[in-house]
């Protein structure tokens, strides 16, 4: 009797025993550990006459990878690879209008990767981009509901 005894309590000390050390190694996951994304979404609004291509900017200046061709008069979503920022997370895009005489070149924006880029391309009367703007965007995260001691 006290032998069956001492086995069940071995037993239950076991049982006990594994279910603490399982509860221990639960890995908890941090915000900043997750991932990165590996691209940018980049919305083009191209309220032009022009078809505009669409391209990342090298530090120099010139044309680096394509990311697309935006019709006139339209919008477009577009992505960039993260790898194709400059240093430091800055974007710079350079804008060819099919048909124009010159290129225009963003101004430099520092563009979290998690987050997105909108472009506005405005042209005047030479169908120059002279009044487009490109800014960074937060993407939006939904709220966490309050916690409770």
């Amino acid at each position: 009797m006290e032998c069956a005894i001492v086995r069940r309590l071995a037993g239950a000390t076991l049982v006990a025993a594994g279910a603490v050390v399982s509860s221990c190694q639960q890995q908890h996951f941090d915000d900043a550990a997750a991932p990165q994304p590996q691209r940018i979404a980049v919305i083009v609004r191209n309220s032009g006459f022009l078809d505009a291509n669409v391209y990342a900017a090298l530090p120099n200046g010139a044309r680096g990878a394509r990311l697309g061709t935006v019709t006139g008069f339209s919008t477009a979503r577009l992505s960039m690879r993260v790898s194709d920022l400059l240093p430091g997370n800055v974007m710079i895009l350079r804008i060819h209008g099919i048909g124009a005489r010159n290129d225009w070149v963003s101004q430099a924006v520092i563009v979290d990767p998690s987050d997105y880029a909108e472009l506005d391309l405005m042209t005047d009367a030479n169908n120059e981009y002279r009044y487009s703007n490109l800014y960074p965007r937060i993407t939006r995260t939904a709220a966490l509901p309050p916690s409770h001691p």
